[in-house]
């Protein structure tokens, strides 16, 4: 669906300064039907970063809600990399889910040392084999 440009939008976006300590970049996993839209963000936190987040007390959140609010816990609060993609929570996909949930972080893990562009690569990888629609 192509939706009309906002008559708020700048005519060009600006040229942001970088920031300090963090590696970012995106990627496309080919999640839009039809178009090459990036869908993944990778943020990399060399030196770790303290982090925090809000969680939904729905009976119906998914595993990756669950494991996020853990792994909060278990890193008291410091984290190196952080993975968003538009599939991130996707609720009610049962072990699909879960498997997607699982190669995700085991790639974040061991892509932390690489580059940030290696980083975002094989955290693709592992989302786009473990994707549900």
């Amino acid at each position: 669906m192509d939706l009309p440009v906002s008559p708020l939008a700048p005519e060009r976006f600006p040229v942001l300064p970088k920031v300090g300590g963090i590696e970012l970049t995106t990627h496309s996993l080919g999640l839009y039907k039809g178009k090459v839209r990036d869908d993944l963000l990778v943020v990399h936190f060399p030196e770790g970063a303290s982090v925090g987040g809000i969680f939904t007390n729905s009976s119906t959140r998914s595993d990756d809600v669950d494991w996020c609010r853990e792994a909060l816990k278990a890193g008291g609060g410091r984290a190196r990399v952080l993975v968003v993609n538009t599939g991130n929570s996707n609720a009610f996909t049962g072990a699909a889910g879960i498997a997607k949930n699982r190669a995700t972080v085991a790639s974040a893990i061991a892509a932390s040392a690489k580059s940030v562009r290696d980083h975002a690569r094989t955290a693709a990888a592992a989302t786009a084999r473990h994707s549900t629609p």
